[in-house]
């Protein structure tokens, strides 16, 4: 089941012209054909590997399983060109006009072509390969994910290791984390970036609550701009570590309470909790006075909304709460119940005389303005 979540020309780090249609490298039995005429490069990808996954393409690993779980390209899945036959009607899409991305070791590698062509065997008809794969992807400057195996192995080592939480401190940190991460809310990361390590050669790993929320992708991409040279993402998150592993803690980490700066006290735990269920029903038949506030990332919002919500993203909150008035049943919403739930906080301390709630809910949102709404994990 797939996850729910044209360069047109030859713009890759090395100039693909020194490698022709049929081409054979050092340690090939036979010769392979390099899938040239639908090569793009990493800014083509770039604009598709991105959080909240979007609906529209589909970006394929084609290594074997051990090479995708050390580090991928973001939002892509894993399906190796050896298991192509078992598992590509499982993950490519039903619609087979749909983008697909497939990638692999870079220009040598010959997975991602030799999976490319099998996919067009199949009729898919926009079927794209990025030759210059996880490598180029690196030394671009992306961003690489790893799996809930990678994350404990690293854990389990000696060697230094920092593991972040990127989600609101209070609500969900706190509630439940990875063993060992420490708090830092990609809300406030200017205010407590001095929580990472000195040594920013130590590796560090973002998390936040799963595929459809893009807080560890924010704050990985602004400690790559500190200057961090080793910063990967575990996308999958919280949701899937509760899952997979089982063992979560709940206690405060210590050098982020020290970091902190003094606060007053939040909201109870419960307060100001809309459900999913509840929130639909609203929708169903809407308040006079109710406003939807999305708090999501202008993008985000862009790319599909409820019809008749604001657009104030979490971080300008601050700046914009006392401009939201108080004569209206304000509803903040978000993908995973997170940033609504932080914009609810901030809301509270600041101008308490609101009447305001947030939905605790994984919601998708639709171009055509629809929406689909799950419970959290």
């Amino acid at each position: 089941m797939r996850l729910e979540r044209t360069f047109t020309g030859l713009a890759v780090a090395v100039s693909l012209a020194a490698f022709p249609a049929t081409a054979v490298f050092a340690g090939e039995d036979a010769a392979w054909k390099f899938h040239e005429q639908h090569i793009v490069g990493y800014d083509f990808v770039a604009d598709y590997a991105v959080v909240p996954i979007r609906d529209d393409v589909t970006i394929v690993d084609s290594r074997p399983l051990r090479k995708y779980s050390a580090g991928h390209i973001p939002t892509s899945l894993t399906m190796p060109d050896l298991s192509f036959e078992k598992m590509a009607a499982g993950l490519l899409p039903e619609d087979k006009a749909e983008l697909v991305i497939f990638y692999c070791g870079g220009l040598k590698c010959k997975l991602s072509h030799n999976s490319a062509y099998k996919a067009e065997e199949m009729g898919y008809t926009n079927v794209k390969v990025y030759a210059a794969g996880f490598p180029n992807w690196k030394k671009s400057g992306g961003v690489a994910s790893i799996d809930t195996a990678m994350l404990q192995q690293m854990m389990a080592a000696p060697d230094p290791l920092m593991v972040v939480d990127a989600r609101p401190k209070g609500r969900k940190y706190d509630a439940g984390h990875v063993p060992g991460a420490v708090s830092l809310p990609d809300s406030q990361f200017d205010k407590l970036a001095g929580t990472l390590p000195a040594d920013k050669a130590t590796p560090v790993v973002f998390y936040c609550g799963g595929f459809k929320c893009k807080l560890s992708d924010n704050s990985a991409k602004k400690a790559k701009g500190m200057g961090y040279t080793n910063v990967m993402t575990y996308q999958a998150g919280f949701p899937a570590w509760k899952k997979e592993v089982g063992m979560v803690a709940m206690n405060v980490a210590p050098d982020t309470a020290a970091a902190a700066p003094a606060a007053p006290a939040l909201p109870a735990a419960g307060e100001g909790v809309l459900s999913g269920e509840a929130f639909l029903a609203m929708l169903a038949d809407p308040p006079a006075d109710m406003l939807i506030v999305d708090v999501r990332d202008e993008d985000e919002f862009a790319n599909g909304h409820i019809p008749g919500s604001v657009n104030v993203p979490v971080g300008k909150l601050e700046d914009a709460v006392f401009e939201l008035p108080d004569d209206k049943q304000i509803i903040f919403v978000c993908t995973t119940g997170g940033r609504s739930g932080e914009a609810y906080d901030l809301s509270m301390l600041l101008n308490p005389g609101l009447n305001a709630k947030f939905v605790d809910a994984v919601i998708d949102y639709n171009k055509d303005g629809t929406i689909k709404v799950a419970p959290t994990n």
